[in-house]
């Protein structure tokens, strides 16, 4: 019952500024070929009088899923089947808006043949998307109206492997070279009248090359005609097999339009997408941006990780990180990361660099340094900074002292967070402090922790406090 809740009482730094309380229950069976999963889910949305009102979330109520695999078919074929429930309710919207809202189900049947060799594969693959919704509060009729469709979709996976001896600082490697082939054909469906539950566009970068559906979710199911090529080399260690450097890189080449868009017109006709959504990419163009993606081990503890996409459309960088990372026992860890994002900053700050209408979206860069490391013995420290570079605001501040004996430990965290923007469009800031205690053996004191933080920032962090 109180708005202010998360502003005055949460104490994970990672949805402080969140406005959304997740409500889920899951019940979930596994059996030799299938996993069943039931879901209850829904989102309270807190309203605070100082900021600007926010649209509720689709309640799922429930959802009921079955994935089923089995790879012992003739001919070594693979089957995998989804199925999914899901039952959309919109928890409130205002007098003459009309929110669809309803059941959907969902199909998916997937029969592939993979033809594997030590040199090479080749996986033909055929399957089936249905689509069934009841829709009520579609417009202004009370009449709920159905929507059904089935789509084929066909894809064929291929790829080879070469590899050769080469010295680098006199140390023996293996280098692979591993080119590959995609090609996915799926027919167009006019999906504009259907309602949006839960679809998006996704970030393009090396993993979406091998996509069978450049939309996330079960809402819209894109048409193609494309071919995806790419090119991995790695450089692998030829006394241990670890691996040393890798790059990929790969593009899409389009044999026709994209014709499905995210958008809904309950009127009839077509919709067109904004072009600066996140996530966005030209339907017209004749090619995907190029993708890269890059990891260098300097040695065991340090490492280098980045992604680089180039809109060969717009002529200019779609997204792109950076990370450098240092991991050694007992968490001894350092994580430097840079992030680069087209149209993904919609944050309006009075000191916008050399952008004279703050309201205006801009791209995302934002860097980040976050640490964890022993003191002593007994005491251990983390940290973490967030930046944003092109509005010249801190968005995390994060530092924390722990404890560590044989019989108890103690953490203390202390935190800022941006939270919002007063009138002259400044940013404004939560404090936040958190004091957990463990007795070994028996438990912790505390209703939440700042683990969810720590380990976004710095992956691979262990935590005593369980």
């Amino acid at each position: 019952s109180d708005n202010y809740y998360l502003q005055d009482f949460n104490t994970n730094l990672a949805v402080t500024t969140e406005r959304q309380l997740l409500q889920q229950g899951d019940l979930t069976y596994n059996t030799d070929h299938w996993l069943l999963r039931g879901m209850l889910q829904r989102y309270q949305t807190l309203q605070p009088i100082n900021e600007t009102p926010m649209a509720d979330i689709y309640q799922r109520l429930p959802q009921l899923m079955a994935n089923g695999f089995y790879d012992d078919l003739p001919f070594d074929a693979n089957l995998s089947v989804l199925g999914q429930f899901d039952q959309f309710h919109m928890p409130s919207f205002g007098e003459g808006i009309f929110i669809p809202e309803g059941p959907r189900y969902f199909l998916n049947p997937t029969l592939s043949a993979p033809n594997l060799r030590s040199w090479g594969y080749l996986t033909p693959s055929v399957e089936v998307v249905q689509n069934y919704y009841t829709v009520n509060n579609y417009s202004a009729t009370t009449n709920p109206i159905d929507f059904s469709r089935t789509i084929p979709r066909y894809s064929v996976s291929s790829g080879l492997y070469f590899d050769r001896s080469i010295s680098f600082f006199n140390k023996p490697l293996t280098q692979t070279l591993e080119p590959r082939l995609y090609y996915l054909n799926v027919p167009f469906h006019d999906q504009t009248p259907i309602p949006v539950y839960e679809s998006a566009y996704m970030i393009f970068n090396v993993d979406q090359l091998f996509r069978t559906n450049r939309f996330s979710g079960f809402d819209r199911i894109g048409d193609a005609n494309q071919l995806a090529y790419a090119m991995t080399s790695r450089w692998l260690s030829e006394e241990t097999g670890f691996e040393k450097a890798s790059v990929a890189v790969g593009q899409i080449y389009y044999f026709a339009q994209r014709k499905v868009q995210l958008c809904q017109n309950t009127t009839g006709g077509t919709c067109v997408d904004n072009p600066l959504m996140l996530g966005y990419l030209s339907p017209v163009a004749q090619t995907s941006p190029i993708a890269g993606r890059a990891t260098y081990h300097f040695n065991p503890l340090w490492s280098l990780t980045s992604d680089y996409v180039w809109d060969t459309f717009t002529k200019s960088t779609n997204n792109g990180h950076v990370d450098v990372r240092y991991e050694a026992e007992n968490n001894r860890l350092i994580n430097l990361g840079y992030t680069y994002f087209v149209n993904a900053d919609f944050t309006q700050v009075a000191n916008s660099v050399n952008n004279p209408s703050p309201t205006e979206d801009n791209p995302l860069h934002q860097a980040s340094i976050a640490a964890a490391w022993p003191l002593n013995d007994r005491w251990s420290g983390v940290g973490i900074y967030k930046y944003n570079i092109s509005k010249q605001y801190q968005m995390m501040t994060f530092l924390g002292v722990q404890y560590d004996s044989c019989c108890w430990a103690m953490r203390l965290v202390g935190g800022q967070t941006f939270q919002s923007l007063d009138a002259q469009l400044r940013p404004q800031y939560n404090n936040n402090i958190f004091f957990q205690v463990l007795w070994k053996g028996l438990g912790s004191v505390g209703n939440s922790s700042p683990l969810a933080t720590i380990q976004t920032y710095l992956p691979g962090y262990l935590d005593k406090f369980h």
